[in-house]
């Protein structure tokens, strides 16, 4: 069995979640701080901008695993997969730029719609695999 589209969203996040990771630790080393925010604006920003990925990148790539293994692979998961990388690095570097912007907006709401989407995709398939 081949997952190739689940592993190259897999490798693509990681990818992310690093680059997530060590912005948070340039921060902290710049601005003196070892734990916690230390009252940073912007190493705040950094770390949820980490931790909403962390959030929502394992479910999706579960849901995406075991939709290909029904499934396979198929130019509707490549898009929602597609999608769903686009949405994680708006929302991340929405969530890193401050208030409440178009790119964290729109990273949000592509994020909910590729996991309902993908969620509901997998569901159906499921049931009538059985």
């Amino acid at each position: 069995m081949s997952i190739a589209v689940t592993a190259a969203t897999t490798a693509v996040c990681a990818l992310l979640l690093a680059g997530l990771a060590a912005r948070i630790s340039l921060l902290r080393i710049r601005l003196k701080v070892m734990l916690g925010d230390g009252g940073q604006p912007q190493l705040l920003r950094a770390i949820r901008a980490h931790g909403n990925t962390i959030e929502h990148v394992p479910i999706y790539l579960l849901t995406s695993l075991c939709y290909e293994a029904y499934a396979g692979a198929n130019p509707l998961l490549v898009a929602l997969d597609a999608l769903f990388v686009v949405a994680r690095l708006l929302l991340a570097w929405g969530l890193s730029r401050g208030s409440i912007n178009l790119p964290r907006r729109l990273g949000a709401t592509l994020t909910l719609g590729c996991e309902l989407g993908l969620g509901g995709l997998l569901l159906w398939t499921v049931a009538r695999a059985l």
